[in-house]
């Protein structure tokens, strides 16, 4: 959150040099930022960091207590450049990458991490007042890579990958502030279906499968016009 008040802050200041106002033909550069935090992997869109802890305690009064502790690291990066269609519709190139590690008792255990690259269109429905609402639909593409540790029957440590291929699509609902000409934030709810699918191979002995996941999540995203008209 702290790198989340910089960024903030250094576009609001660099907003208050101009007077321009997004209009047909203007770039804006978006940072998502994801506000519910998922302690496991999730696949909707946004910058952000999450670390959480869990520690079991046995408390019985066996000799041998059974006292373990996990931990997960999750970090994603989710830059997007719109461009202006006209007074209200945008479209624009979502890209993403995420990683999330996590580890039992001090070991790695599990590492994950995707790439995506989509495209998205998004509908003003009052592009000229201060608070507008606004639809907007994307779609995209990418592929996820897992490896995990573990323990076979005889003891031996060993390592498994795999890589799944990942298309997605999603439905914003929210509305757009607009704080100063060169700066505005977008409020929004997004629906998000995540479908990985696995490709049979003449090698492999895992069968071919896909799986839908569905997740819905509030977005803050901070949006500044790179360039534009001036609207006086």
């Amino acid at each position: 959150m702290k790198y989340s008040a910089i960024l903030f802050l250094g576009l609001t200041l660099l907003g208050f040099q101009s007077n321009s106002q997004n209009r047909k033909g203007s770039l804006s550069l978006e940072v998502p930022i994801k506000l519910a935090a998922n302690r496991d992997f999730a696949f909707v869109r946004g910058t952000g960091i999450s670390i959480s802890q869990s520690v079991h305690t046995d408390l019985s009064e066996y000799e041998h207590k059974n006292n373990y502790s996990d931990r997960t690291f999750l970090w994603s990066l989710a830059p997007r450049l719109g461009y202006f269609l006209d007074e209200v519709f945008m479209t624009g190139l979502d890209v993403q990458y995420v990683r999330f590690k996590y580890s039992y008792m001090h070991e790695p255990e599990a590492v994950y991490h995707n790439s995506t690259f989509g495209t998205f269109l998004r509908r003003d429905f009052n592009a000229d007042k201060k608070i507008s609402p606004f639809l907007e639909g994307s779609v995209g593409w990418g592929a996820s890579f897992y490896e995990e540790h573990d323990i076979a029957p005889s003891g031996g440590k060993y390592r498994w990958n795999r890589k799944l291929n990942l298309f997605y699509y999603g439905l914003d609902l929210g509305f757009a502030i607009r704080l100063i000409p060169r700066l505005r934030l977008n409020l929004s709810v997004r629906f998000q279906d995540t479908v990985e699918k696995s490709t049979k191979r003449a090698d492999s002995l895992s069968n071919e499968e896909k799986i839908d996941n569905y997740e819905l999540a509030p977005i803050l995203t901070i949006c500044y016009s790179l360039s534009g008209k001036n609207n006086q």
